[in-house]
């Protein structure tokens, strides 16, 4: 975020002073704001005053900021709106108030769109991107990141491009994807030794040092990381000095030269004691412990994991913390004391779960914040238009609505408490024994978070776009006149009980964590008689279970969601007058759906508007072997085949 607010100031030549003065300030402030034209030096010389005043009086210019924003929605001035929506976001976003920052951001971003763009919104950009990072939305900060990056290369500002490629890189690395990220810090530093940009150059270095250590490509992770230091060095930054020792220690730790890791980690150290730069210190300091380990002298890697808790302690950093627990655990396991190694090891397995699940709440609010940030104010418009004899029956649906977004999320609620009930602890006989099935349990409570973030992605998918479908629902109401209103109240009804219908489906697939196959053929056999009962096609299920396995909790919701999305497309477009389901199981299982409809060109480019491409990736995320026929005229036939490796 520094390398950002840096950035930031070389492009719109913002000065910041030293040792501020408040009152001068409030006097400046005030007198700006009596000014009878506000014109775009007036709001500049705002943004100015706020912005320069949040580092030395946080508090004031918080304030300050807060009743510009009042201040700019009296005024006809878009201009002056996004400039106040836009420092007021980049103070929360430095108070680490990050839902509330999202929301101003793009409010700011709202009124620059307005008018022709330029810096700031491709800054905006940029910030609304850091922002939904920070939040662990990676999907949507690369979205801003790619629009950022866009306006940039339109504006043909290097300061900019160099920020949004660095910010993009920074992105695919921490979403896991190395070889993009890789490529994109390639271009950083061809851009950076163009422009002679060494700040920047030594940022790119580090970051593809770190894309290549994940990657397990030490040799190029060192010469990176070697490459990064010289720049620093050169320009005498202490802070990037000790940060490329750091990363060269790491590459040295993970290709086990143990002494050149340790003297790199000790010189990083030294610099970051001086400087206090507590934040970082924590990692060196757990690195040396770790090194210390494998060069058998126990008592200095006690030492720095001790002085590693202590910093972390002090600054409340989570995740260095149950990195500590965990080198304690393996530590004292080494150590054959089995006593303590368990003690850390319940530490760090509890630390690591409140952290993931602080994490998922974050990410969360996050995207509640992104896309409801004006709800509230359209809510108030509604009802103040809507008509008095229509106030009753308004708020009757409202209520119906809320309670089943509520049943909604407190379904949600059900089903993870209950795939976390199913953590199972047992008591062992003796420390070792225990301390090994602590060991196991932390495993299977990977594989259990794994599956609730599938369960959740289902629920996204499946409940989703109803919920959207029903809130942009109720923004129309008042636009239409009483006969489509009293439709659009049905419709919104059948849509709210199909969210209910939905997650008890999936309530149901992950009820007991496994599913019978006989269960599972009597829930697609009323699945499918209830979606055919109206209509004049005959639903014929054959079954032929010679043996009924059981199906795991993903692999049963997904092959149940493909069922489903096989017949509703059967349902919607074929015009057969059967529908044959067939399930049969021996060694491996197999289910057919075919139907005597008016089937389709398989060439066709128009096929995947049937759903096959989200059939597809379910089957493929569960093993599921899909074989797809249909001819012009002839019907369509799907066979999903498990194969028995995948059965429990």
């Amino acid at each position: 975020m520094r390398c950002l607010l840096l950035i930031f100031l070389i492009v719109f030549n913002i000065g910041l002073y030293s040792q501020t003065e408040p009152k001068s300030f409030l006097e400046k402030y005030h007198q700006t704001k009596a000014k009878v034209i506000i014109d775009s030096a007036v709001v500049d010389t705002f943004f100015k005053l706020i912005y320069t005043l949040q580092f030395d009086h946080e508090k004031l210019a918080d304030s300050l900021a807060t009743d510009l924003v009042t201040y700019a929605n009296t005024k006809d001035n878009n201009y002056l709106k996004a400039k106040s929506f836009l420092v007021k976001a980049m103070i929360d976003d430095y108070q680490n108030e990050y839902l509330p920052a999202i929301q101003n951001i793009k409010q700011a971003i709202s009124y620059l769109e307005k008018g022709k763009p330029g810096g700031n919104l491709c800054y905006a950009y940029q910030l609304l991107a850091t922002l939904y990072n920070r939040t662990g939305n990676i999907s949507l900060a690369q979205q801003a990141g790619m629009q950022g990056l866009k306006m940039a290369l339109q504006l043909k500002n290097n300061v900019l491009i160099s920020n949004a490629y660095n910010f993009l890189g920074v992105g695919f690395n921490k979403d896991k994807k190395y070889q993009k990220a890789i490529g994109i810090f390639y271009k950083l530093i061809q851009l950076s030794l163009q422009n002679n940009d060494s700040n920047m150059l030594s940022r790119a270095y580090t970051n593809i040092s770190i894309s290549y250590r994940n990657l397990k490509s030490t040799d190029s992770a060192l010469i990176y990381a070697k490459k990064s230091l010289v720049v620093a060095a050169n320009r005498n930054q202490i802070y990037d000095i000790a940060y490329a020792y750091n990363d060269i220690g790491v590459a040295y730790l993970e290709s086990n030269h143990l002494d050149s890791a340790l003297s790199y980690f000790l010189k990083s150290i030294k610099i970051r004691e001086e400087i206090s730069d507590n934040w970082e210190l924590g990692y060196t300091y757990t690195y040396a412990s770790i090194v210390y380990e494998k060069l058998k002298e126990p008592a200095m890697s006690l030492h720095y994991a001790h002085k590693a808790l202590s910093i972390t302690s002090k600054n409340n950093n989570v995740k260095q913390r149950f990195m500590v627990f965990e080198h304690l655990s393996n530590f004292y396991k080494q150590q054959r004391k089995f006593d303590s190694a368990h003690f850390y090891l319940e530490k760090y397995a509890f630390l690591k779960d409140s952290f993931n699940t602080a994490s998922f709440q974050l990410n969360t609010d996050a995207l509640i914040a992104s896309y409801q940030f004006t709800e509230k104010q359209k809510a108030i418009e509604l009802l103040n238009q809507v008509n008095q004899n229509q106030t009753s029956k308004i708020k009757n649906q409202q209520l119906f609505i809320w309670m089943s977004v509520l049943s909604s999320f407190l379904l949600v609620v059900i089903a993870v408490l209950m795939i976390r009930s199913r953590k199972e602890k047992a008591n062992q006989a003796i420390l070792q024994a225990k301390f090994e099935e602590e060991s196991l349990r932390r495993l299977e409570a990977e594989k259990y978070q794994k599956e609730k973030e599938r369960i959740s992605r289902d629920l996204h998918d499946n409940v989703g776009g109803q919920l959207s479908y029903i809130l942009y629902s109720i923004d129309g109401l008042n636009n239409e006149n009483a006969d489509k209103r009293e439709t659009t109240v049905k419709n919104i009804n059948q849509v709210a009980k199909s969210v209910i219908d939905n997650l008890r489906d999936t309530i149901w697939a992950i009820n007991d964590g496994n599913i019978s196959l006989y269960d599972f053929c009597d829930k697609l056999k009323v699945h499918a008689r209830t979606m055919f009962k109206s209509s004049d096609t005959e639903v014929v299920f054959k079954e032929s279970l010679e043996i009924a396995p059981d199906l795991n909790l993903t692999l049963g919701l997904n092959l149940y969601r493909i069922c489903q999305e096989i017949l509703n497309n059967a349902f919607k477009y074929s015009k057969a007058s059967s529908v044959q389901i067939t399930v049969s199981s021996n060694e491996r299982i197999e289910i057919v759906i075919e139907d005597n409809g008016v089937g389709f060109n398989l060439t066709d480019d128009k096929k995947d508007s049937y759903g096959l491409k989200n059939i597809r990736n379910r089957a493929e995320e569960s093993n599921v072997i899909m074989e797809f026929y249909s001819e012009t005229g002839k019907g369509t036939k799907y066979k999903l085949v498990v194969d028995s490796y995948y059965l429990n």
